[in-house]
């Protein structure tokens, strides 16, 4: 990534040390993702280091959640019993889902068509960014994590649809864009190599 000119943030050593002493993962339900508390250090390590460089990024604050959690009993893709009590965060922040507005005219691979758009309604947001990102499961259902940040927030399933980046941009001209990807989809079931000559990146954050 260096060579190639590219910005990029590696989670893994990161969430490894908070792992010793905080619960960030699950043991039982989701395992292969973080949970809501490895969500909230994971990105906010991410904004941190955007941060140094546009402080018009907001970094997130605990003040923003209800820190809730609640019992799974089975596990999330099957009927297989459990009984885990995990983290479950809930939003505090004022915000708008305009997502509908958009979605049934914006263009997405058929197979990977995850869509959302939020506006920050908090005045401290105001001033901060216009973000696209680009993501997969670990953020798909953890926009709470996000939508605090930015002003306004333009998610979009990253496997195919991140190689039409021009397109993207061009609609929703964002000030800032970042690439979220687990490094095990580098695939080309995922990521058509056919297609990745056409994309060019100046952010990749991972």
């Amino acid at each position: 990534m260096k060579e190639l000119g590219v910005n990029f943030i590696d989670n893994s050593d990161f969430l490894k040390e908070k792992a010793k002493e905080e619960f960030v993962f699950n043991k039982k339900y989701d395992a292969g993702h973080w949970n809501d508390l490895g969500a909230f250090l994971g990105m906010n390590n991410v904004y941190e280091k955007i941060h140094q460089k546009n402080p018009n990024l907001l970094i997130l604050s605990e003040n923003y959640y209800d820190k809730l959690s609640k019992v799974e009993e089975s596990l999330p893709v099957s009927y297989f019993k459990i009984n885990e009590e995990v983290p479950n965060w809930e939003l505090k922040v004022n915000y708008e889902d305009i997502t509908q507005q958009y979605v049934n005219e914006v263009k997405l691979d058929n197979s990977f068509t995850h869509f959302n758009y939020y506006k920050n309604l908090n005045q401290e947001a105001e001033n901060s960014l216009k973000l696209l990102i680009f993501h997969g499961s670990y953020l798909n259902s953890r926009g709470k994590f996000v939508i605090p940040a930015v002003k306004e927030y333009i998610g979009v399933h990253n496997y195919q649809n991140v190689l039409d980046i021009p397109y993207y941009f061009n609609i929703f001209k964002p000030d800032l864009v970042i690439f979220e990807v687990a490094e095990y989809t580098l695939l080309d079931q995922y990521f058509s190599y056919e297609k990745n000559g056409t994309a060019g990146f100046s952010h990749v954050i991972r």
